[in-house]
């Protein structure tokens, strides 16, 4: 696994600001992260249970992993802005995208006073591509996936769903977990709650599109709430937050299960859930994002 990030495999990355881990081998960079996970959680008032045994799953992609990307347009020519700046660097291939998108890089032609944003995204195969209109103009899809089949396997593994569950999802996006949470297990009832969620015609998977406190509070209004008995949730980077937390306070689930991307709002969201009776059992890492700083966490809480 001795894959590296140089001049000879990236000729930008000296000065592009998207891979944090430069001239560093694969393995190291895993070992930094599980380094900066134990010292974080060292300090927290609240720890995993398998804290001492904790394990960060590589990405069978460490290069040409990522399927979507956002791409800066500056009079006619693309790329990426520079670490700690605005100015653009400008680009024709990147060594963490898949080559689809890559390919399709090279082919953009656009004027030269053009200026925009742009996104590149692969969907059933193709790459498609969006002007982003706005700064968080954001559609939602996990950008590995060969590491999220690797997290929604084990998803699947922990929730354990039956029939005989009704299982909450927030956050639940166009239905990454749904989907195969449902097809493992038909006739578990599953209800989603998201500001952008599939369109579905069928009383299972329900989907409820809305802010998830306006759609917890639906669920409270018509009497529902307290009918699920597991939970599952992928909030993000600002994490679930005591809002939400609190929201669920009078719900008995038996077993949580939470996909985060972000270490730190997940200890914080833990201490609140130990707060409410919980514990956490277990937790552990998936390197969606090679060669950056950033990693999933998978974790499971329970009374």
């Amino acid at each position: 696994m001795m894959h590296i990030v140089n001049k000879d495999t990236c000729e930008y990355c000296l000065d592009c600001g998207a891979c944090d881990y430069i001239d560093t081998t694969y393995t190291d960079t895993l070992q930094a992260k599980l380094n900066n996970i134990k010292e974080l959680y060292s300090l927290s008032k609240i720890t995993p249970s398998n804290i001492d045994k904790l394990e960060i799953v590589p990405s069978p992609l460490p290069f040409g992993y990522r399927t979507r990307c956002q791409l800066h347009v500056v009079n006619g020519k693309i790329g990426f802005h520079k670490k700690r700046s605005n100015d653009l660097i400008e680009i024709n291939r990147c060594v963490i995208l898949d080559e689809r998108i890559n390919k399709r890089i090279k082919e953009l032609n656009f004027p030269k006073n053009y200026t925009a944003k742009i996104e590149l995204y692969l969907k059933d195969g193709a790459v498609c591509e969006r002007i982003v209109e706005k700064k968080y103009d954001n559609i939602f899809y996990q950008i590995n996936d060969s590491v999220n089949k690797l997290i929604t396997d084990d998803v699947l593994s922990l929730t354990g769903a039956t029939e005989k569950d009704h299982i909450l999802e927030l956050y639940c996006g166009l239905g990454n977990f749904t989907y195969p949470i449902l097809k493992s297990s038909p006739k578990t009832h599953i209800t989603g709650i998201d500001m952008r969620v599939p369109i579905n015609k069928k009383d299972n998977p329900e989907f409820i599109e809305a802010d998830v406190l306006m759609g917890i509070d639906l669920l409270k209004k018509q009497k529902r709430l307290y009918g699920f008995n597991k939970l599952v949730l992928d909030p993000p980077r600002s994490g679930a937050g005591k809002k939400v937390i609190t929201a669920l306070n009078d719900c008995t689930f038996e077993k949580i299960v939470y996909v985060s991307c972000n270490p730190e709002t997940l200890m914080d969201d833990a201490i609140i859930m130990a707060e409410n009776g919980y514990k956490w059992q277990s937790i552990k890492l998936f390197d969606m994002f090679p060669f950056t700083k950033y990693l999933e966490a998978l974790s499971v809480f329970s009374k």
